[in-house]
Parts: structure tokens; sequence; C-alpha cells
């Protein structure tokens, strides 16, 4: 099978789409041999990296009709089509009629070239001050009209999949949701947490909630002295500008590569995951420490986590950690490492293949 990825960019570009996508079609060829190219069609997206394993071409242009005359050019190289959808990376505004243009033009997307939308993201929100407040009618109408010339969608939020079921009149229960796997690796055996070094890891972007950076890592300090830990591995650009907490070791990283920052993950008890609880199914950053087995503990004040997640079995709620008696760090480890099990990487190849063959 010959797949085609269309995506707005890949590095050298710094995207977490991209990243998802080189990862997914490592695994489709390792595992189910399927061949991938890429067709990168966003703003600021510059010519794919020489090194990139697959072939990648750039877009001319953003218009329909490049896109259309490019599809059909390269109509006979293709067996399906995997469209990521994230709006603001194909339109500084968030609203790309032409991608959807552009696939009419084409006429693909029928019974003889299944397209599978795969929804990273759908529109933004915001009050009524803000931009997306008022742009967000105008990019729900554009999800809806992606998401119904889909064949297939897919999506990595439960509750995205309610939306887009609303939106296309697809049934819901054709719409699978998988949520996202670890960018950073995911080690095939793992020791036990009381097992590793006394070591908390946390990452200096992804902060959602309204902290900075400092006061974000004071409290994972606060964390640390609570579990007896005595390390706290800041992983990320603008980690060398923290001063370090008292009586703690702070190892601070800049940039890493995935296979460093899995060594971090793995010789690390716990993980500090300040995100929006809500959004938690389509953090990178919770798939990394989940896929190396770790104790999150996450923040925010949703009581109710998403996409079978919950307090004290999977992560640990800032919000609640005096509420009642904790699990064992190694219980809470080998309970989020099961539920990654079930949206790995391989887990997330080997469904879309399947879903693509019965197309």
């Amino acid at each position: 099978m010959r797949l085609l990825q269309v995506l707005p960019r890949l590095p050298p570009a710094v995207c977490g789409v991209g990243d998802y996508a080189l990862n997914l079609a490592s695994a489709l060829k390792h595992h189910h041999q399927v061949e991938t190219q890429f067709l990168c069609a966003g703003t600021a997206s510059p010519e794919p990296a020489p090194e990139i394993p697959f072939p990648s071409q750039r877009l001319p242009s953003l218009t329909a009709k490049s896109l259309s005359d490019w599809l059909i050019r390269h109509r006979s190289d293709f067996d399906a089509i995997l469209l990521h959808i994230s709006i603001y990376g194909y339109h500084k505004r968030g609203l790309p009629l032409w991608l959807d243009r552009g696939l009419a033009q084409s006429r693909l997307g029928d019974a003889s070239l299944p397209l599978t939308s795969m929804f990273h993201e759908l529109y933004a929100g915001g009050p009524p001050t803000s931009s997306a407040f008022w742009l967000g009618p105008f990019q729900k109408a554009v999800v809806r009209r992606l998401a119904k010339r889909a064949t297939h969608l897919r999506t990595n939020r439960a509750q995205y999949a309610d939306w887009l079921s609303d939106l296309s009149g697809h049934p819901r229960s054709n719409i699978q949701v998988f949520p996202v796997f670890s960018n950073f690796g995911e080690p095939s055996t793992l020791p036990p947490l009381s097992a590793r070094p006394k070591a908390m890891a946390m990452y200096s972007w992804g902060i959602h909630d309204g902290r900075s950076l400092p006061e974000a890592v004071d409290a994972a300090a606060d964390l640390c002295r609570r579990f007896n830990l005595t390390t706290l591995h800041l992983i990320g650009r603008g980690s060398d500008k923290i001063t370090p907490p008292p009586g703690l070791e702070l190892r601070s990283y800049g940039y890493l590569p995935a296979d460093s920052i899995s060594e971090i993950l793995a010789n690390s008890q716990m993980a500090y995951c300040p995100y929006n609880p809500e959004y938690l199914g389509k953090s990178g950053l919770l798939a990394s420490f989940a896929a190396h087995g770790l104790a999150v503990i996450t923040t925010g004040k949703t009581p109710e986590l998403p996409d079978g997640l919950r307090d004290r079995f999977e992560v640990l709620h800032e919000s609640f950690l005096d509420s009642k008696p904790l699990p064992p760090l190694d219980t809470l480890g080998s309970t989020i490492k099961q539920w990654y099990d079930g949206h790995s990487l391989e887990a997330t190849a080997s469904a879309l293949f399947a879903q693509l063959k019965r197309s």
C-alpha cells in the first residue's frame, strides 16, 4: 500500500504534527509495509529536511488550484490519503478554505481513493475580545466541510469525536479516537519506579494553567520535596534561566534529541504536567511520560479527566492530592503505561492500516 500524508510542515520546522506524521510513517512501514510520501502544505513551511527518510515535497502555493493540480498529477503514486488537520497550520487565521476546495476540484476521496482525515485540532474559542471568538463560526464551517469530505475520521479526543459527529453526520461509532503517542520514544522494557533514581521530569513548555515557568518550577520543586525526590529534570528552551530551588538538584537542558529525552524519562520516578487536563489526550508531553511509565501529577481545576484517565489511577491531580490516600508510585506507573499501550505508536498505526484495508 502507498499512502500520501498531507500536513502543514515537516522538519526542519518545529511541529508536533510533523513529528507525529513521521513516527506514524515509520511504524506503518515497519509493521505493515506501507510506503509513505509527504506533501507539506502549511504556512511558513520550509523545504523538508533532506535527511527525512520518505519522499517529501512542498506544495508550490497554498491555493486550491495548486493542490488540485498536484493531486491529479501524482494520482498514480498513492492508494490512499491521510490528511492531518490543524487549521492554523494551513492558514494564519485558521480558515483554509483553499484546502477543501482543492480536494473538491481534484475529485479525489471516493471509494477508489479513500481519504482519512486526522483532526489534531478543531476550531478556536475565546472571549468576545479575542479574534478567535469571531472567527470560530467560520472555522467551524471549514471543519464541517473537511469532515464531510472524508471517507474516515480520526481524532485524539473523545470530545472532538462527539463534535465531529455532530458537524459531519458521520456516526460517532465510526470515528476512531486515539490519544497521541509519544514523540520521544517508547521503551520496550522499563524498571519499576521504585528502582529508578529519585527524580522528577518536567518540560519547560506546555504550561497551560496560567503560571509562568518559574512559578511552575517552584510548584514542581514543592512536589519533589513532598515525595522525597532529590532531582528535578527541566527539559526545553529557557530552562537554563531558572534559579535552582533550595535543597534540590536542578538539571536544566535545552533542546535535546528524542533518545536523550527518553533516557532522562526512563531514569525518573515522577513527572509534572501543568497542562490543561481537559486536553491531556492530545498532549504529547503526557504521552511521553505515560510511555515511560512515570507517576504523573497534572494540574488545573477540572475534577473529571478525559479519554479514560482517572485521578489516583493513571494520574494524580494536583488539586486533590490531600483528599484521599495515594496509591504506590509503582502502581501509578504501571497503570498509566497500560492506558498508553492501547494507543501507542504501534497500536495507532495498526488501527489506521486496518481502517485503510477496509476501504
